[in-house]
């Protein structure tokens, strides 16, 4: 979420404390995108280029859509 928001310095919290960057969000249950393609759909380039430093995996795909993030 804080990802999908735009919430850069959310994220930088969340790798301060070595959150799992490329796990996929879920919503109702339902896998719907990982932090990258979040940000990226949502136009943050400056929380993907963030993610990106962090080593956020590019080519990381949901289980649903099998999309990557570019």
């Amino acid at each position: 979420a804080a990802a999908e928001g735009g919430h850069l310095k959310v994220v930088q919290r969340l790798l301060n404390i070595k959150a799992d960057i490329n796990t996929a969000i879920t919503v109702n249950g339902r896998t719907t995108r990982t932090a990258v393609q979040a940000a990226a759909k949502g136009g943050y380039l400056e929380v993907v280029q963030r993610l990106f430093d962090a080593k956020a995996n590019v080519n990381a795909t949901t289980a649903v859509d099998k999309r990557i993030a570019l």
